[in-house]
């Protein structure tokens, strides 16, 4: 079952629904008089509907993985919270070309590739259940992990599944990404400095990619 590391409060409310529920149709049975069941049904809803509401507002509209507010709302929630960030990592994503594809092939096909994106990483998320994901920005993913070989091996399974999509879908377009992954430091006072480090780890590792292009361009 895949149950995200930063994301279980929506969960645990749904949870709480119908035993709140339940609890209130106690009540009724045994106090009669007093309509119990009605009121706590009614704020129960209520409750429910803003909790979805919520729940919208942290979704990314195109992709349908969590946005970036989410993300770091979430992040800070687990460490206010006492949760243990020592050994957790954060990869920065970017799909490399991604204006190319949009002005070449126009911007039904840049939202085609920011969605395959977040299909991939929401299926090795649901493969782990132990991960966190979000889309940042523009072409700019995010991915919460624990572990350094753990991250490694998250970051070659989606480089793997990127190979395969570009094997087995007709696009235009390949999907390629830039990956950059940076540890928790104790040092850092806010999220910022934790995703720059990341973000600058991608853009060495975009560069270095785009060097190599460079070279086989010439080549051939």
């Amino acid at each position: 079952e895949s149950k995200n590391i930063l994301e279980k409060e929506h969960l645990m409310y749904y949870g709480k629904f119908p035993i709140f529920c339940i609890v209130a149709a106690l009540l009724q049975i045994a106090l009669r008089s007093i309509p119990f069941a009605a009121c706590a049904i009614f704020i129960a809803a209520f409750l429910l509907y803003l909790n979805i509401l919520d729940e919208q507002a942290s979704i990314d509209y195109l992709t349908g993985i969590n946005n970036r507010k989410t993300f770091i709302k979430n992040l800070i929630r687990l460490h206010d919270g006492g949760g243990e960030l020592i050994g957790t990592y954060l990869t920065v994503i970017d799909i490399n070309k991604f204006k190319s594809i949009n002005d070449i092939y126009g911007h039904a096909e840049g939202d085609s590739a920011l969605k395959h994106t977040a299909e991939l990483l929401r299926d090795i998320a649901a493969k782990h259940g132990n991960i966190s994901i979000a889309r940042f920005g523009g072409d700019e993913f995010i991915i919460f992990s624990k572990g350094e070989q753990y991250t490694n091996d998250i970051c070659a399974e989606f480089q793997n599944a990127l190979a395969r999509f570009n094997a087995t879908r007709q696009k235009q377009w390949k999907l390629s990404v830039s990956l950059g992954s940076a540890p928790y430091k104790t040092e850092y006072e806010k999220f910022e400095e934790w995703f720059t480090q990341a973000d600058y780890e991608m853009y060495k590792e975009k560069k270095k990619s785009n060097r190599l292009s460079a070279q086989k361009s010439k080549a051939s």
